[in-house]
């Protein structure tokens, strides 16, 4: 499974975003995203905590492409230190740093990137760095984001806090690469706390101990047709997708749950239950993927993402959903459900299906030895 979202596919084809957009991409090639290096909860006046943080920005440029070097502060004070000789040195930090902000060109980029308590001293600092990413490229603003959350995660700073105290934050597509590199683990959580489910109620709802070994093993194959035929159909993994994945168990388990529970409600051979179930109930379970149909069709023809995913795995679920439930299971049941041979009942009897046997009690014989 691929997991991409463009956040464009949020807005109709025909709007006139999509031109503006494609239009960005082909001159300017790679954008310049702007982002925020902020270090809170952390003693500023502490040179091993300035050196930390350059150590930080470094890290993360050699591990993203960025188009120049990073607009901090704790670079420039710094070099600004170091160039004033000693007497600078010798200064406390909250005078070191006023003289800083006192030069005009400091004042002019720094005077805002600090934060302030009451008492004076500094909450949080923030630092500008560019980052070289392409708008339309999901795979390479993932790749950004884990090489970023790779580097703050081993600072030696961030170690034992909840919170890092040095983190990197851009606004517009770090949220949508953290929500792709999430989607697919919830995909396969949700999926299996689903099916897990659906085969403990199956256990306890339907009169026989088999059915949640019919269950689980349906359910799931069913499920990863669907999947797989998203992926042929050029659907990707993201959030709107996992909601319609999700939604679709229900659908898939009532198309065999309503087989499954007539089944173990009949007399008879297997051959005979299995036949008799689809006579009895076939056209109910057809006539309710087919309304399910009618109910969707309309957003085929709709020009949003949203609607055309929520119409494709739908219609998906519904065609793998019925052939699973009314040919595949069926033939299943009827060569390895469980077995009941007993006088066949009335609704066997009503369908006017023959039976498989015939009748002998030598042949009831073997059918209850099998």
């Amino acid at each position: 499974l691929t997991s991409a979202f463009d956040f464009r596919s949020l807005l109709p084809n025909d709007s006139f975003f999509h031109s503006f957009y494609d239009s960005i991409n082909n001159y300017f090639g790679k954008g310049l995203v702007p982002a925020f290096v902020y270090f809170r909860d952390v003693d500023h006046s502490d040179p091993f905590v300035r050196q930390e943080m350059v150590r930080y920005i470094d890290e993360i440029v050699e591990s993203v492409e960025t188009p120049f070097n990073s607009t901090c502060w704790v670079t420039y004070f710094e070099e600004f230190i170091e160039s004033t000789g000693d007497y600078m040195k010798d200064l406390p930090f909250e005078e070191q740093l006023d003289l800083f902000l006192s030069v005009s060109e400091a004042k002019e980029h720094f005077n805002n990137v600090f934060a302030w308590s009451d008492d004076g001293t500094i909450l949080f600092s923030q630092c500008t760095l560019g980052l070289a990413m392409r708008t339309n490229d999901t795979d390479q603003q993932l790749s950004v984001f884990n090489s970023v959350q790779e580097v703050t995660r081993l600072q030696q700073i961030n170690d034992g806090s909840t919170d890092s105290h040095f983190f990197l934050y851009e606004p517009d597509i770090f949220p949508l690469a953290e929500v792709l590199a999430l989607v697919m683990h919830e995909l396969y959580m949700t999926t299996v706390t689903t099916i897990a489910a659906v085969t403990l109620l199956a256990f306890l709802m339907i009169p026989h101990w088999s059915a949640a070994f019919l269950i689980l093993p349906i359910v799931t194959a069913v499920y990863i047709q669907v999947l797989g035929t998203m992926q042929l159909t050029g659907l990707t993994v993201n959030a709107i997708t996992v909601i319609c994945s999700v939604l679709t168990v229900g659908l898939i388990v009532d198309y065999v749950m309503h087989i499954l529970i007539h089944y173990f409600e009949l007399d008879g051979t297997r051959q005979e239950r299995a036949m008799a179930t689809l006579r009895s109930i076939g056209a109910s379970v057809f006539l309710g993927g087919f309304s399910t149909f009618v109910g969707i069709v309309f957003m085929a023809f709709c020009s949003t993402y949203v609607f055309y995913a929520f119409f494709t795995v739908f219609f998906i679920v519904v065609i793998v959903g019925l052939v699973n439930g009314m040919i595949f299971l069926p033939l299943l049941l009827s060569l390895v459900g469980p077995q009941k041979v007993r006088p066949a009942s009335k609704a066997v009897r009503d369908s006017g299906i023959e039976s498989i046997t015939d009748g002998s009690s030598e042949s009831d014989g073997v059918n209850s030895s099998s």
